[in-house]
C-alpha cells in the first residue's frame, strides 16, 4: 500500500505531480479512518485558515470533518445550515465534491450555493485558486462551483471558503401521516403553495410529510399554525392522528434511511434529480422497487438506499433507464466496485458525455483523480 500523509499544499502538489508523471490513479482519502491503495491521506489538513465571524464567512482546509466545522461555528452561534450524512467522519471535501446536502436544502440552498471560494489542485499538480471571501465576487471564472458534485474526478479541493448564517433560535417540525399516494399529492400541492419558506420540507417512502420552519419562538409557532391549518383542509389528516409538533434533529432524515457507515460496501446509495412535483410519484416507484428512500420535495432531490445484498449488479442499466426516460437524474454514491463499473458504463453513453471528457481533460489529463465512492 502507498500511503502519503499530507498536511501542507505542497506535499499535496508534489504528491500529485508524481502521481502525474508516472499515470498512477490516486484513491481518495479525506475521511477519519478511511483506507485505500495509492491514497494521499489529507486527515491532516483539518484547520482553520481564517475565520473573521463578523463578515459571516470562514476558509477552512478540506481535510475538516462537518461535525468539527460546525463545532467551531458554534462558538459564535453561527452554522453552515447544510445536513449531510455521516458528520462526524464526512469531510468539507467529500459534501463539496459529492454536493451532498439533507433536509435543510428546502430552505437553505445545496452546498453548492454555500460556496465562496476554494483553492484546489488539478490532475497535474498546479495550485488554483477561485473566488474568495467576498459575497458577491464576480471576477473571473467560478471554477469552484465546477468542481462541486464534480465527484472528484477534476480536482482536489485543500481550502474551502464558506459563508455561514446566525443558528436560528428555534426550529421545530410537524409531521403528518398520509394513507395513500393521491393523499400524498394533494398534501405536497397544498403545502408546497404556502407563502412561507421552510426550513425543510421531506416525503419518505412511507408516504409521511414533515415540514420544518426556523426562527423566534414566536415566529415558528405561528408558521406551524398555519401549516397545521393547511393540512387540515385535507380529508382525512386530522383523523390519522398525526400533525406532532416535535424539535427538528439534524439528519434525521438521513437517520431514516438507516444507512451503514461510510466504506463498507453495506449498502447501495443512490440520488435521484427530479421535478419537485413529481416528488410522490419518485417515492412510490423506488417503494415498489424495495428502496427505502427520503425526498426533499421542495426541490425534487431523492436520495434511495438499499442492502447491497438485495441489489443485483447487472440490473443497473435497466434502473437507470427507467428513471432517465422521464428526465431524471441517477447519480451512484455508494455500493461495490462492480456497481460503479456498471453506472459508469451508462454514463458514458450519455449524450453529455463529450462535454465531460473535454473538461475532464483540461483539469485531469493522464486521469490522476477517480470518482470518489462512499
Amino acid at each position: 500500500m502507498i500511503h502519503q500523509h499530507a498536511e501542507h499544499v505542497l506535499d499535496v502538489q508534489k504528491a500529485v505531480v508524481g502521481h502525474y508523471h508516472e499515470r498512477q490513479p490516486i484513491a481518495w482519502k479525506f475521511a477519519v479512518g478511511g483506507t485505500a491503495q495509492h491514497a494521499i491521506d489529507l486527515s491532516g489538513l483539518n484547520h482553520v485558515v481564517d475565520y473573521p465571524h463578523r463578515d459571516m464567512t470562514i476558509t477552512v482546509e478540506a481535510g475538516m470533518t462537518l461535525a468539527a466545522l460546525q463545532e467551531i461555528l458554534s462558538e459564535h452561534a453561527q452554522w453552515l445550515p447544510v445536513d449531510a450524512p455521516w458528520p462526524e467522519t464526512l469531510t468539507v471535501a467529500e459534501a463539496l465534491l459529492l454536493d451532498l446536502n439533507g433536509s435543510l436544502a428546502a430552505g437553505s440552498g445545496t452546498f453548492r450555493d454555500w460556496i465562496l471560494g476554494v483553492a484546489a489542485v488539478d490532475g497535474q499538480g498546479r495550485l488554483f485558486h477561485s473566488g474568495g471571501r467576498v459575497v458577491k465576487n464576480v471576477a473571473g471564472y467560478d471554477l469552484g462551483k465546477l468542481i462541486v458534485g464534480s465527484g472528484g474526478e477534476l480536482a482536489m479541493p485543500l481550502e474551502v471558503t464558506l459563508q455561514v448564517r446566525p443558528r436560528p433560535v428555534s426550529i421545530k417540525q410537524v409531521s403528518i401521516s398520509s394513507t395513500s399516494v393521491e393523499q400524498a399529492r394533494e398534501l405536497w400541492t397544498q403545502l408546497r403553495s404556502l407563502k412561507l419558506s421552510p426550513a425543510a420540507f421531506e416525503f419518505n417512502d412511507q408516504l409521511q410529510c414533515t415540514m420544518a420552519v426556523a426562527g423566534t419562538a414566536e415566529i415558528v409557532e405561528s408558521l406551524l399554525d398555519v401549516v397545521t391549518a393547511a393540512c387540515q383542509q385535507i380529508s382525512g389528516v386530522t383523523e390519522q392522528g398525526s400533525l406532532e409538533r416535535s424539535d427538528w434533529k439534524s439528519g434525521s432524515g438521513w437517520d431514516a434511511l438507516k444507512l451503514a457507515p461510510p466504506r463498507q460496501e453495506a449498502n447501495v446509495l443512490l440520488r435521484l434529480v427530479h421535478a419537485p412535483s413529481e416528488t410522490v410519484r419518485m417515492l412510490a416507484a423506488l417503494r415498489e422497487e424495495g428502496w427505502r428512500a427520503i425526498a426533499n420535495a421542495s426541490r425534487g432531490i431523492t436520495y434511495a438506499t438499499r442492502d447491497w445484498a438485495e441489489f443485483d449488479a447487472q440490473s443497473w442499466p435497466l434502473l437507470a433507464e427507467r428513471f432517465t426516460s422521464t428526465g431524471t437524474t441517477v447519480v451512484l454514491l455508494a455500493g461495490p466496485d462492480e456497481l460503479f463499473a456498471h453506472a459508469d458504463r451508462e454514463r458514458q453513453s450519455r449524450s453529455a458525455w463529450s462535454i465531460q471528457e473535454a473538461i475532464k481533460a483540461e483539469f485531469d489529463p493522464a486521469g490522476v483523480f477517480s470518482r470518489i465512492k462512499l
